[in-house]
């Protein structure tokens, strides 16, 4: 965050984090509730020195770090093309991946993330790694294992394969869901799966497109925006709240594009 344009929401976080009321907070910090809401609404400006004490009240401390104006990613955003040309590439990986042209559905719970999901809010990044969460379900494990009724064309691998040409593909076994619904197939895949990958991140190919996939909990996936695209439809993308969380080398982009938005 940004002091000087985010002061107010720093306290909102910091209040979040402790599960405290305005009203407690104020009297921990020994100032008053009205003083705080008008800071947390940008009515009030506030000082460094009271920001470390209210951080300090919940446990917290501050980091402060020096870098760049983000005049760069201001004009970078401005840059009409090359948003449009970041979206369509993204756009174009996604809906090949999901193999929509050859008439086949994506997966049920699912939302794009990292770099992928900021080129889809806006911002002009050069070809980005497409990154995928599907929920942790059965509906995941049978997207991951087969497409309409055959066997999958997904391949798996460790490692990025672009990196790694010459790994050897993990051989998925089928999870034939909607016709053996039993707790036993459903265990039987994802415990292979855990095991093939060592519950990391995985990469994921198909004949037409890839990406790096993990499995999350069904409400972190649940946690989406959908972003429609000219031509390649609707997806479902990580919000920026939760993308300047987990991708702090995308951050400046991250809090710019919110900035304007």
């Amino acid at each position: 965050m940004i002091l000087g344009r985010e002061t107010s929401a720093i306290i909102r976080e910091l209040r979040r984090i402790s599960g405290l009321s305005q009203e407690v907070l104020a009297a921990r910090a020994g100032t008053s509730q009205g003083t705080l809401s008008s800071i947390e609404r940008g009515r009030r400006g506030v000082s460094l020195t009271t920001l470390v004490h209210l951080a300090q009240v919940v446990g917290r401390q501050l980091r402060v770090e020096i870098e760049p104006l983000d005049a760069d990613v201001f004009a970078a955003l401005g840059d009409e093309r090359a948003v449009a040309r970041s979206l369509a590439t993204v756009g174009r990986d996604l809906h090949a991946l999901f193999g929509i042209d050859l008439g086949l559905a994506p997966p049920q719970e699912y939302r794009v993330e990292g770099a992928a999901a900021l080129a889809l809010l806006g911002a002009p990044l050069q070809v980005p790694t497409i990154a995928i969460a599907l929920a942790d379900t059965r509906a995941s494990l049978r997207w991951l294992t087969q497409r309409s009724d055959r066997p999958a064309m997904v391949r798996i691998y460790r490692d990025d394969p672009a990196v790694d040409p010459w790994q050897p593909a993990l051989p998925v076994p089928p999870y034939e869901g909607q016709h053996d619904a039993t707790d036993d197939a459903y265990r039987s895949t994802w415990d292979w799966l855990d095991e093939a990958t060592h519950g990391r991140q995985f990469w994921v190919r198909t004949a037409i497109g890839g990406a790096q996939v993990r499995l999350a909990p069904a409400d972190t996936v649940a946690r989406h925006v959908e972003v429609a695209t000219v031509e390649h439809g609707t997806f479902r993308v990580e919000p920026l709240d939760s993308l300047l969380r987990s991708a702090p080398a995308l951050a400046r982009y991250a809090r710019t594009i919110g900035a304007v938005t």
